[in-house]
């Protein structure tokens, strides 16, 4: 049994709502400007491919989809064998105070063969785009109190 590594779990607050900020996870013309070039979020089993602007490439596919709340989707490097494959979760939280908070775990780093290097590696990156999304979002504004409605 592979040693256990810990999820990634990182989340932003932002003052949009769910409609805009779940837009921006999902619209590829959106998720262009903060991430990559993405495939259209599809239904469950569908493709999903994650293309960088480096000419890198992310192919998965559609895990678990709840239309304007959380998506699910595989991620394995193009060209890495198939047991390489982790999972990302996307979620979108409303806040108390109107807005949302966005929150990416990406796990199953052991199951894959992959190391707590990589997944260290990953969370740099996610971090980086995470705080991308948010300024697309909240153009010049602090991040909002961290306040979740029940």
């Amino acid at each position: 049994m592979p040693t256990q590594i810990a999820p990634i779990h990182l989340s932003r607050r932002v003052r949009t709502g769910r409609p805009a900020t779940w837009a921006a996870l999902t619209e590829p013309a959106l998720v262009a400007h903060w991430f990559a070039t993405v495939t259209p979020l599809g239904k469950v089993g569908d493709p999903h491919r994650v293309e960088f602007e480096d000419g890198s490439a992310v192919d998965g596919f559609v895990l678990a989809v709840e239309p304007g709340r959380r998506f699910m989707h595989s991620w394995r490097w193009d060209g890495d064998e198939e047991t390489r494959t982790t999972r990302v979760t996307w979620a979108v939280e409303p806040m108390s105070t109107g807005g949302s908070r966005i929150v990416l775990e990406h796990d199953g780093w052991a199951d894959a063969g992959l190391t707590e290097s990589d997944r260290e590696d990953h969370a740099g990156y996610w971090d980086s785009y995470l705080e991308g999304l948010r300024e697309l979002l909240d153009p010049g504004r602090p991040e909002p109190p961290d306040e979740v409605a029940g």
